[in-house]
């Protein structure tokens, strides 16, 4: 039996682009898991569509697709084409688990949730010839137990389309309550530990592998690099202290999703500093204390009456004390944002000295608060899945125009990435001068390449949305087309 597992990839946005080597950022893991849920006598290939292609003439009997809802319509056409030749398709991820319904009309089955409680079953259904439409038939399958979720399978991969081949997950979910996240959506609040003492081998064995592969890190020259791509890495704070110490002894490198509020455990960040934590990815999402109730995470860290603007400072100045360097997130669209809001976040992100900045816009995501909100006030003007990546506008906000709104963000970006600004953080005397510099560079190319994306005479990308948003506008707001979405 020959299993084809494809990684859709996700177009039009700053995030996911290929480097102008051709690679991939890092690895996402859901497949290599599946590949690990998979019996042996299967023969399992994984094509990773961001830096390779699928060949529909090979020969396979099944087809497995990890499915993000930017990646939906891409996902949808790959089944499309298989299924044109007689090849059952398996649909699964995050947009399948909160559209199974749609996902159904485009594959032979699909997989609600977690692939470990269903997979044994789904293949053995398939040997059969009676594969079902739903996996579980009913409700969403979950992963109750962290010692359930195997060793994911990176053999199967080829470790130089990557930068940052070497990821690992040690946790799932994330218990925090933002109306705006899928990963809520999709987990309701479920947070699942892996054992510690797994995820230790598990980093052995990684560290075994790049010392065959670079001499560097064999003569002790250059330390293992570690992506967690756990959701929210701190959540459960008394497991992240203990991984932490398990993980010091290995002396490695690794990075992390956390979230604002760690900023204010010493304890915590100290361990984490002495693990081999070099770099953090932070939501702060903005900077307004309108945003109590809406993000609930940011209660943990400051009463009402304090400024997020002076304790953020002061989180990033804490981890800065430990020589860990921040990128930090910031999201536009929110329903108290008006057209300051650009310039607000930029001088707060110079103001707390961040090393990078992401920005991205409100995306009323499947399943999410935000969205059914949005759609009881009829204010989505379109749900073509592939423009909801973070950077397209997609929905009217409540205190600026969506035009506003789109061009806010590349101001933005190309404001705090302009050579000037980048070389003043570079000068800056705190540790993650080659981060830095780094970062700025890549998101200058990645700028580069997106706004050639984006421009009209280049190719077809933005005339689906502009179109729904002439349709919405004649329809339900009596306006005039926006001339750019």
């Amino acid at each position: 039996m020959k299993l084809l597992l494809i990684q859709p990839e996700t177009k039009g946005t700053l995030l996911g682009q290929r480097s102008s080597r051709g690679k991939a950022g890092l690895v996402r893991l859901s497949l290599p898991v599946v590949a690990a849920l998979t019996p042996r006598d299967v023969d399992v290939e994984i094509v990773d569509c961001r830096v390779q292609t699928v060949n529909y003439d090979e020969p396979v009997d099944l087809v497995g697709i990890s499915v993000l809802t930017p990646e939906a319509p891409d996902a949808y056409e790959i089944a499309k084409e298989f299924r044109s030749k007689g090849v059952k398709v398996v649909l699964g991820g995050y947009h399948t688990t909160l559209l199974p319904e749609e996902a159904q009309k485009h594959c032979d089955a699909v997989v609600v949730g977690d692939a470990e409680p269903v997979w044994s079953r789904l293949l053995q259904d398939f040997r059969s010839g009676n594969l079902q439409q739903r996996y579980p038939e009913k409700g969403v399958g979950y992963c109750r137990r962290g010692k359930d979720i195997p060793r994911p399978r990176r053999k199967l991969l080829d470790p130089s389309l990557y930068y940052s081949f070497n990821s690992v997950q040690a946790t799932r979910g994330c218990p925090e309550n933002c109306d705006f996240c899928s990963i809520r959506a999709y987990y309701g609040g479920k947070f699942i530990k892996r054992p510690i003492a797994e995820v230790v081998e598990e980093i052995r064995e990684i560290i075994e592998e790049d010392k065959k592969r670079s001499l560097l890190v064999r003569l002790g020259l250059r330390k293992p690099h570690i992506t967690f791509v756990d959701d929210n890495l701190t959540a459960h704070r008394e497991y992240a202290l203990d991984l932490f110490n398990a993980i010091a002894p290995l002396g490695i490198r690794w990075d992390a999703q956390v979230t604002a509020d760690v900023g204010m455990d010493e304890e915590l960040i100290r361990a984490a500093a002495r693990s081999g934590c070099f770099f953090v990815s932070v939501g702060f999402e903005t900077p307004s204390n309108e945003s109590y109730g809406f993000l609930g995470k940011l209660l943990r860290t400051c009463t009402k009456t304090e400024s997020l603007d002076d304790v953020f400072k002061q989180e990033v100045k804490n981890f800065h004390k430990h020589r860990i360097s921040i990128l930090g997130n910031f999201i536009f669209g929110f329903p108290w944002d008006n057209i300051t809001v650009f310039d607000d976040v930029l001088a707060l992100a110079e103001r707390i000295e961040l090393d990078a900045a992401l920005f991205h816009v409100l995306t009323p995501h499947p399943g999410t608060p935000v969205r059914k909100k949005l759609v009881t006030e009829n204010r989505i003007a379109s749900s073509n899945w592939k423009h909801y990546n973070g950077t397209d506008v997609v929905f009217v906000p409540d205190r600026i125009s969506p035009d506003d709104l789109q061009q806010g963000l590349f101001h933005t970006y190309e404001e705090f990435y302009k050579p000037w600004r980048s070389l003043w953080r570079a000068l800056s005397p705190r540790p993650g001068l080659c981060l830095r510099v780094a970062f700025a560079h890549s998101m200058r190319r990645k700028l580069q390449r997106m706004r050639a994306w984006r421009d009209p005479s280049f190719g077809p990308w933005l005339k689906d949305l502009r179109d729904d948003w002439s349709t919405y506008w004649r329809n339900s707001r009596g306006q005039q087309p926006i001339s750019k979405p």
